[in-house]
C-alpha cells in the first residue's frame, strides 16, 4: 500500500477499544519480555512479534489459552490492515 495510506494509529485504539487497554499492554509487555525489545507504539513490529509469539506457542502445544488470545489480535490486525480514510481499499 502507498505511504501514508495505512493508519495504524486508527488500527492500534481500534484494538485497545475491542480488547481491551489491559490485555493490548499485557500482550505487548509479555512479547518485549520474551523477545527483550522495546515495541513503543510500532504496529508492525508488534504484529510481527506476535505472530512468531503464536508460531512459537503452537509449535510447542504450550499454553494454548495465550496463543488462543494472541490469534485473536493477530487476526483483528490482519482482517482491519486496510483501514485509512482512502476509501479505495475499502
Amino acid at each position: 500500500m502507498a505511504e501514508g495510506k495505512f493508519d495504524a494509529q486508527r488500527l492500534y485504539d481500534m484494538m485497545v477499544e475491542y480488547f481491551g487497554s489491559a490485555t493490548v499492554k499485557a500482550t505487548k509487555r509479555e512479547l518485549e519480555d520474551y523477545y527483550s525489545t522495546s515495541i513503543n507504539r510500532d504496529l508492525r513490529t508488534y504484529f510481527q512479534m506476535l505472530d512468531s509469539r503464536v508460531s512459537e506457542l503452537k509449535h510447542a502445544g504450550q499454553d494454548r489459552e495465550q496463543m488462543m488470545l494472541m490469534q485473536k489480535q493477530e487476526c483483528f490486525i490482519l482482517a482491519n490492515n486496510f483501514i485509512s480514510d482512502d476509501p479505495l481499499p475499502g
